[in-house]
């Protein structure tokens, strides 16, 4: 792909722990005035790839597609969006794909794309034609680090809207999977199920879970039904807290992991479950001990991993406030240093990434991505930023 758009970045914040410089990756135009679930991805030292979703008209109308962007020069400058995945139903009719989710592997090196798309029983409106989020989870990949990708043809279904084991309902991505073994032969995605009580066709169950393989990408198990009565959990996200066995770590007592949920704004708290057995099983959600506050939208995490594969630094972004509104997008950083083998990781204080919306009370920066950069202690947080930007990036720095 040919270079294209140049995008300036500025230096938003410096502090004692880390440096964030924010970037305009994709400026809302009138062709795209909808523009969100931002995803971010390095293949190597000077590629990225970015991802989203966007529509002429509005979340979940017939049009939406996801686009990509790819820069070869570290993130300075980034090819105009190309439109990559249309949906089409068995019928032909255009379906809007929802939440990309952008996955390289170091040691083959192919590069995952998984999506959903919209199905006929998950339809809002007739007139003009709208869809709930999320419906059948796909992939698809690339061999030459997003140059060209799979067919939709060929595109692999991961998991149906219709299902006897998880219920007829639709299925969700959003974050990206995390490795479950030092030889990365197993992987899990987290996912969830998004009930709609408008939606008659939806029989549940309103859960988050992961979508496990354990032989290189060749199939795929849905596993876990983590949910609670008090609210609805979404958008999970999840980062490794011990090391990483050397070949199994699905199933593995040696494996902790941690996942934090999204909640509804009525609750408006983050939540977290863990899992002891490598993402098997999972225990009961329940408010993250720091007491973070939610405002309905997506959070995304991210460790940091030794050689060895041993986390050492979780780096978490969120919505932290406390009005339950989109205007302030923060990150914060594991205060004490990894692994953790018990309780739940402690954070330090928020480092504001965006802006706030004293100047603009109709905006808001939300939905972040987290990438852990292959270089130590270098970050990036892709982000949607409602307003008159669209889609942006912060690429932090957190060594001292």
């Amino acid at each position: 792909m040919s270079a294209g758009l140049f995008v300036a970045a500025c230096l938003l914040s410096v502090s004692a722990a880390m440096t964030v410089r924010e970037q305009v990756v994709f400026q809302n135009t009138s062709r795209f005035p909808y523009v969100h679930m931002t995803m971010i991805e390095q293949v190597n030292a000077t590629r990225y790839l970015f991802a989203f979703q966007a529509s002429h008209d509005w979340e979940g109308f017939t049009d939406q597609r996801i686009c990509l962007q790819v820069s070869d020069d570290g993130g300075q400058n980034w090819t105009k969006p190309m439109d990559l995945i249309f949906g089409r139903d068995a019928a032909g009719s255009a379906v809007p794909v929802w939440g990309p989710v952008l996955f390289h592997h170091p040691k083959t090196g192919v590069t995952y794309l998984y999506y959903s798309q919209s199905v006929p029983k998950n339809v809002q409106s007739t007139a003009p034609p709208r869809f709930f989020p999320g419906g059948d989870i796909y992939v698809i990949q690339s061999t030459d680090g997003g140059d060209t990708w799979s067919p939709v043809a060929e595109r692999k279904l991961l998991l149906t809207y219709d299902s006897v084991a998880r219920g007829n309902v639709s299925k969700v991505t959003a974050n990206k999977p995390v490795f479950l073994n030092q030889a990365q032969t197993e992987w899990a995605l987290p996912f969830w199920q998004e009930v709609r009580p408008t939606n008659k066709n939806d029989t549940g169950p309103q859960c988050g879970g992961v979508l496990v393989t354990v032989d290189g990408g060749a199939s795929y198990t849905p596993v876990g039904f983590v949910n609670t009565s008090v609210t609805t959990l979404v958008e999970n996200t999840i980062v490794p807290l011990t090391a990483l066995p050397a070949v199994t770590g699905f199933g593995s007592s040696a494996l902790r992991l941690v996942q934090y949920f999204r909640s509804e704004i009525q609750v408006g708290m983050l939540f977290e479950s863990f899992s002891n057995d490598g993402g098997a099983t999972w225990s009961a959600p329940t408010t993250t001990p720091q007491g973070w506050q939610n405002p309905d939208s997506k959070i995304s995490a991210a460790a940091e991993l030794d050689g060895a594969g041993v986390p050492s630094r979780v780096l978490l972004a969120l919505n932290p406030n406390v009005t339950l509104r989109r205007d302030l997008l923060a990150v914060v950083v594991s205060e004490d240093p990894g692994p953790w083998a018990a309780g739940s990781v402690s954070f330090g204080s928020e480092t504001p990434i965006g802006e706030t919306t004293t100047a603009h009370p109709t905006w808001n920066w939300s939905y972040p991505t987290v990438l852990k950069r292959a270089e130590p202690s270098l970050w990036a947080v892709s982000f949607s930023a409602f307003g008159t930007e669209g889609a942006k990036i912060a690429w932090i720095d957190t060594a001292p």
